[in-house]
């Protein structure tokens, strides 16, 4: 797919890059706008990646990685402070 304008880039599309390249001899793409495939693919990423349990785990997982390293700066400034 490749960005198409229309009437001054007022509007814009998603196409195909060989109809858009080599005409409609070559494919008999379609044209979506820019606006509706990107909603469609936002949308459809949300539901996928923002489920509960992911959430739960990615979330998890950066307070893991947070407190590991709140407790390395404490031994590391501990250490400093015995020298």
């Amino acid at each position: 797919m490749t960005l198409r304008t229309g009437k001054s880039g007022r509007y814009r599309y998603y196409t195909c890059a060989t109809c858009a390249q080599k005409g409609k001899s070559a494919c008999k793409g379609r044209s979506i706008p820019m606006d509706k495939l990107d909603k469609l693919v936002t949308d459809r990423l949300a539901e996928t990646l923002f489920k509960p349990d992911r959430v739960r785990a990615i979330l998890g997982g950066l307070l893991e990685r947070q407190a590991s390293r709140s407790e390395d700066h404490t031994h590391r400034m501990t250490a400093f402070r015995i020298s």
